[in-house]
């Protein structure tokens, strides 16, 4: 979920009180498009998302590419987009 200042965390911490789903607020899942993050931070720390973290709402659709038939997926995608 996405908290105060935009903020990134891995839990709603109101879980306890919540009741229905309906009081849930939007949940996100990470996508790994990209990734800032101080050197010392990953390599000192060893955190991948410090407490100071915080996320970008992606909207529209995602294609990992790890296979080849995902990079022919998102250039059939590209070229979708391109002929609107």
């Amino acid at each position: 979920m996405i908290g105060e200042n935009d903020q990134l965390c891995y839990y709603d911490p109101r879980g306890a009180e919540i009741i229905a789903r309906q009081q849930l607020t939007p949940v996100y899942h990470r996508n790994g498009i990209v990734y800032a993050i101080r050197r010392d931070c990953l390599l000192n720390d060893s955190v991948l998302l410090p407490d100071n973290s915080s996320a970008i709402v992606i909207s529209g659709s995602v294609v990992n590419i790890d296979t080849e038939e995902d990079l022919m997926r998102a250039e059939k995608q590209l070229g979708n987009a391109g002929a609107n």
